[in-house]
Parts: C-alpha cells; sequence; structure tokens
C-alpha cells in the first residue's frame, strides 16, 4: 500500500526542478528590465556625483542668507487659507497674475507712468540701474519658478519689479496730500482721499502677507535713481512703511521687507536682555488661564512698553503689553508667525508670544480680566472671538526651547504653588473685592470682638464678684 501510494505522487525531484526553472526565469526577466532601471540608477548617480564635486559650503551659507521671502507650507496655511492669500494686490512673483488680483495691474501701470513723469527720466534708465541688482533680488525668493530666471525672456522679472515696486512706493507716499494733488486727479480710484479711505485698508493687508512680499532694496534703488529726496537714506524707507501702518517706532538697517519692518516695529522697546537664565527642568508646564491666574494670586499690570516681548513677573504681577485686536491682527500675527518659522535668521518673540498669550487667554472671561488691565483692547466686537483668536494662532507652531518665556512661565507656575498666595487672594477677592466687603468685614469683627469682651467680664465677675464694702 505505501509503496503505491508512493508512485501516485509527483517525484520531489522534478517539483524541485520546477521550482528552480521558474526562479530562474524571474530572475532572467529582471535582467531584461534592467537596462532602464540601470539607466535611471545612473542618471541619480550622477547627478548626486556632480552635486558633491561643486558643493561649496560658504556658497550654501550666501544662498540661504539671501533668501528672505517664502512660500508658505500647507500645513500652515491650511489653519487659516485667507490669511495668507492676498485679497487686492499682488507683490512679487508668487501671486503674480492671480484672476482675482488683476483688477489691479491697470493701476500698477497709471503708477508708473506717474511716477516716471515726476522723476523726468526714462524708464531704461531705471531698467539698467535695476539690472545691476537682480540677481540679488531672484535670490530674495525662495524656490522662484524657472519662468523668472528664462534667458528666452529676458528682463521680465526686472519689469515686475519696477512695476510692483513703483506701485508699493506711491502707496507708501499716499497719505501725502500734497504728493496726491501733485500727481494724480482728485477722483482717481486709488490715489486720492477716496482711495485713501476705501483702498489703503486693504491694501496695507496684503503688504502684510508673506508671500506677497517686495524687497525694500527695490523701493531703495528706485528712490536712489528717482533723486527727488537726497535724504532718503535706510532708516526713512523703513519709517515710510511705518508711518503708512501709523507705528512709531525707531529701526536700524534697511529692512528685507515690510513685513519684516513691521515686527521689528512689534518688538521695538524691548528692555535688555537679563543674566543668563537658570537650568529649568527639562518638562514642559502649561500656564494657567489669567482667571485662574488672579485665583492664585497673581496681579496683572500694563506692560512700560508695547514690544511683545516686554513680559516680565516680579513680585506676584505679571506685566504684559497692551495690544489692540481688531480685523487684521490675526492675518499679521499668522504672517509673522509664518515668517519667524521660516526665515533662519530671525528669532521667535513674536511666536512666543502668541504661545504664550494662548494659554494666558482661554476664554472670554480671561479677556475680559485682560481688557480691565488696559492689557487688550478689543475692536473685533466679543471678548469670545478674541479668545478664539489666540487659539487659533498657535496652531502648528514650535517654540524655542530656550526662549525667555519659558522661564517666566516658570516663575509664574512655582508662585501659584505656594498656597499662601491662593489664600491670600481668595480672602482678598471674598472680602475686600469692594467697600461694603470691607465694612461688612470690619463690623464683622467688631461684633466678634465686643461678643468676647463680654462673655470675658462675665465670667470674671463670676471668679471675682466685687465685694461690698
Amino acid at each position: 500500500m505505501s509503496n503505491t501510494g508512493q508512485a501516485e505522487g509527483p517525484p520531489v525531484g522534478i517539483e524541485l526542478n520546477k521550482w528552480v526553472v521558474d526562479i530562474e526565469t524571474g530572475v532572467n526577466n529582471c535582467e531584461a528590465e534592467d537596462p532602464a532601471m540601470s539607466t535611471e540608477l545612473d542618471d541619480w548617480a550622477l547627478d548626486i556625483e556632480t552635486g558633491v564635486k561643486s558643493f561649496n559650503l560658504c556658497e550654501e551659507e550666501k544662498n540661504w542668507t539671501a533668501t528672505s521671502i517664502y512660500r508658505v507650507p500647507s500645513f500652515i496655511r491650511d489653519i487659516r487659507q485667507r490669511a495668507f492669500t492676498p485679497s487686492v494686490v499682488s507683490f512679487g512673483p508668487y501671486h503674480h497674475n492671480a484672476h482675482h488680483l488683476r483688477p489691479v495691474e491697470e493701476h500698477k501701470r497709471r503708477a508708473l507712468i506717474h511716477f516716471l513723469k515726476m522723476a523726468c527720466k526714462t524708464l531704461n534708465h531705471f531698467i539698467e540701474e535695476m539690472r545691476a541688482i537682480e540677481k540679488q533680488l531672484q535670490d530674495s525668493y525662495h524656490n522662484l519658478d524657472k519662468k523668472w530666471k528664462d534667458p528666452k525672456h529676458p528682463g521680465q522679472f526686472l519689469m515686475l519689479m519696477i512695476l510692483d515696486g513703483c506701485f508699493m512706493l506711491e502707496v507708501l507716499r499716499m497719505e501725502d496730500e500734497n504728493h496726491r494733488k501733485k500727481r494724480y486727479a482728485a477722483h482717481d480710484p486709488v490715489f486720492s482721499s477716496y482711495g485713501v479711505n476705501h483702498r489703503l485698508p486693504y491694501i496695507k493687508r496684503d503688504m502684510l502677507v508673506m508671500e506677497n512680499q517686495l524687497p525694500l532694496l527695490v523701493i531703495k534703488k528706485l528712490l536712489e535713481v528717482e533723486g527727488l529726496q537726497s535724504d532718503m537714506d535706510d532708516v526713512s524707507i523703513n519709517d515710510m512703511i511705518l508711518q503708512c501702518f501709523g507705528v512709531e517706532a525707531k529701526t536700524t538697517g534697511l529692512g528685507l521687507h515690510p513685513l519684516d519692518v513691521y515686527r521689528k516695529s512689534l518688538l521695538y522697546g524691548t528692555p535688555p536682555l537679563s543674566p543668563p537664565l537658570p537650568v529649568l527642568p527639562q518638562s514642559f508646564e502649561v500656564l494657567r488661564s489669567a482667571v485662574e491666574l488672579r485665583e492664585s494670586g497673581v496681579k496683572f499690570r500694563k506692560s512700560k512698553t508695547n514690544s511683545l516681548a516686554d513680559i516680565d513677573f516680579k513680585d506676584g504681577v505679571l506685566s504684559l503689553p497692551q495690544i489692540t485686536v481688531d480685523d487684521n491682527t490675526e492675518c499679521m500675527l499668522l504672517n509673522i508667525v509664518a515668517f519667524e518659522h521660516l526665515h533662519v535668521g530671525t528669532t521667535s518673540e513674536v511666536t512666543s508670544y502668541v504661545c504664550f498669550m494662548d494659554e494666558v487667554i482661554d476664554s472670554a472671561k480671561d479677556v475680559s480680566l485682560l481688557h480691565r488691565k488696559d492689557i487688550t483692547k478689543n475692536a473685533t466686537g466679543s471678548d469670545k472671538s478674541v479668545a478664539e483668536l489666540f487659539g487659533s494662532l498657535s496652531k502648528e507652531v514650535t517654540t524655542d526651547r530656550h526662549c525667555r518665556l519659558r522661564y517666566v512661565r516658570w516663575q509664574v507656575n512655582q508662585y501659584c504653588k505656594t498656597k499662601w498666595h491662593t489664600w491670600r487672594a481668595v480672602l482678598r477677592h471674598r472680602y475686600f473685592s469692594n467697600p461694603w466687603s470691607v465694612i461688612s468685614l470690619i463690623g464683622a469683627i467688631l461684633i466678634i470682638l465686643l461678643a468676647a469682651a463680654q462673655t470675658f467680664y462675665a465670667i470674671y465677675q463670676f471668679y471675682h464678684p466685687t465685694g461690698k464694702s
């Protein structure tokens, strides 16, 4: 029986041979496909080897340093799409010729014509002078589309810089009534009193969009060639930006672009750095909300300056800078946070401030408390909207582990852990919050003292009766 069973099954050797043939066939088929795969691999290897041979660390550092304008990554953009997109006008190549921004292009052309007319110089004069800094301007944009460097269409990048630069320069001069009257008609739809009231606010908002920046080197070169203002140095150009936004601050050195100058103005007046911070535990402690901090004995006070970095904690008092929250605050702060995230050469003070305030402001009650302390000014309507605003600003944000606000946060939390501060705060809020509470407390204490005195006197009389003579 066993012999019969063995005869019925296929020989093991034959099966093994078939399997070997099948594998060998597969190997041969792979070898047949190898030339194409090998070509792709060889091309990739050649490209990497070429990169290694041409690698220059100093040159790479120079390229990164030159970059200052970036596209916002999708994980940041998805938080608030509208905040990172210009609404009425494009500056620079990233949003050039976008369909919803085309209506302003005719006004850019008019601005250039008016500019050249008053400068009494030809367009070629400006083109030749701008050509000297073309490479520097191109390097300012990260991942600039190749079409702007296409040798088949030379000059289109310079045309863009001059057109957008002249329009921005004329916008910066819009609030000068004498300038408007000299150059534009009284009923001009953009460069008139009407434009100042109805167009300028939207243009200024777009001037603070990260992807919509124009290097201030363009403005500087245009002013130099125009030659109408001999006193226009780097600081004066920065001041033009700040005056346009109604900000008073001092700057040094030409800003990278309008967003960079505006960011620096928010940090103007920052107190000098304190001595080296102590080594803190690695664990991260979340700060309590304003209302909870108040219940733990923390007092709030407006900082001496409006610098967003001027946050300090001393003797139970948390000092915070005053900020006005309006319809443009979200857009402005989100783009500055994006700039600090993308630009390696800058610090993260504004990002740290946003994260700190997100912890302090958790509800409308927190906003109301800070408003009473003159720290927040609400121009949006409800306190709830302000709380939601700060809640959305810190999404997908990373902070510097070594920033000074981490030490301030640690100081506040250590203070709140002391029970006496909490007890004292409860006593103050419950019994000394208004004059009537104080009067009631004093009255209660007097009644207790009188009752105690009366009881003592009764007991004393009982044990020491007054003898009759």
